[in-house]
């Protein structure tokens, strides 16, 4: 659907606005700004806040350099440890889109954070710490309900580049690092789905010692019963949502 509202679009830029999403007054004054500093990117976001039930806010910003153009994308997930954009926190130019083929097709989770990663390969990504979106993190339109194996889809991209390209990239350590980043968010989804075997035998892949306490974390989590595992996940937003209100209320 997204895909068709891109070929559909006549402006040279193009950003979405989820239904139960929110954009902030300065949103769209934000992004032009940067878009008129940093005419040759290919992405520009901004900060945004996630809210919870309970009005339970957690903003997600790197105030420390101000706008401009990331280092390097990959890297700045990893360092600061979350998603740097979000559906409704974006924009980008419509030539640029359509040029990476837009949302992966088939998908069914983790578009958004693939188109971002799709565009970052071969383009520079401007960014604002100033919070213009507001995500609200459990609205209806997640996977948590979906309970086959789930593949990654930024993966599945990258395995499409031939090696002689990703040698010549000069963040290849950085893009590697956030691969395995992906795969653990795919491994962790596909163990409280019940596909724990499964999963445990994608660890294997994992090699970046950064990681070695999580991946132990997972092979100690893919070892509990898919019965047992099914009520933990079907409540793990009410356990997420105790422990928010717990900590905002200290």
């Amino acid at each position: 659907m997204r895909n068709r509202g891109i070929e559909a679009a006549q402006a040279e830029l193009i950003a979405f606005l989820d239904a139960d999403d929110e954009w902030l007054p300065s949103f769209i004054e934000t992004i032009l700004r940067l878009r008129a500093l940093y005419p040759d990117a290919g992405l520009y976001g901004t900060a945004y806040e996630e809210h919870f039930p309970g009005s339970i806010a957690q903003r997600i910003y790197n105030k420390c350099e101000g706008q401009r153009l990331l280092s390097s994308y990959f890297g700045d997930i990893i360092k600061l440890g979350f998603v740097v954009f979000n559906s409704s926190s974006f924009a980008a130019p419509r030539d640029i889109l359509k040029g990476v083929g837009g949302y992966p097709i088939g998908a069914k989770w983790n578009e958004d954070g693939t188109l971002f990663g799709k565009i970052a390969i071969r383009h520079l990504v401007a960014y604002s710490p100033e919070v213009c979106s507001i995500y609200h993190k459990y609205a209806e339109k997640n996977s948590n309900g979906i309970s086959e194996y789930l593949e990654s889809p930024f993966l599945q991209y990258l395995s499409t580049f031939p090696r002689d390209e990703l040698l010549k990239l000069g963040y290849l350590e950085e893009l590697m690092e956030y691969s395995a980043l992906c795969r653990f968010a795919a491994i962790s989804r596909n163990i409280f789905s019940g596909h724990g075997a499964r999963a445990r035998s994608e660890l294997q892949f994992i090699k970046s010692p950064r990681y070695t306490r999580k991946k132990y974390k997972m092979q100690i989590l893919s070892y509990i019963p898919p019965q047992l595992m099914s009520i933990i996940r079907n409540n793990a937003k009410n356990l997420s949502y105790i422990r928010r209100k717990i900590i905002c209320d200290l």
